[in-house]
């Protein structure tokens, strides 16, 4: 039988690497939305109906209207 190290190294995929994986991917997802990144993302949806805009004025928009500059990043994404 061969060793975890050496599947690895021979680029074997594991169930728990698969696993953990995905639970890294999944990771930042988890949890309950926060209330200020659910209401600057509202805010942004409803500010690009009318159309592009560029992103230094969505910002300045943003910002104006109170949101901090670390929730307009979490907003973006």
């Amino acid at each position: 039988m061969l060793s975890v190290a050496t599947l690895l190294s021979k680029g074997v995929p594991l169930p728990f690497t698969e696993a953990e994986e995905a639970f890294q991917s999944l990771a930042p997802k988890i949890g309950r939305p926060n209330d200020k990144e659910v209401r600057a993302k509202a805010f942004l949806i409803e500010m690009l109906k009318e159309g592009e805009m560029l992103s230094s004025d969505c910002e300045e928009k943003l910002e104006a209207a109170g949101f901090k500059k670390s929730t307009i990043k979490k907003a973006k994404e």
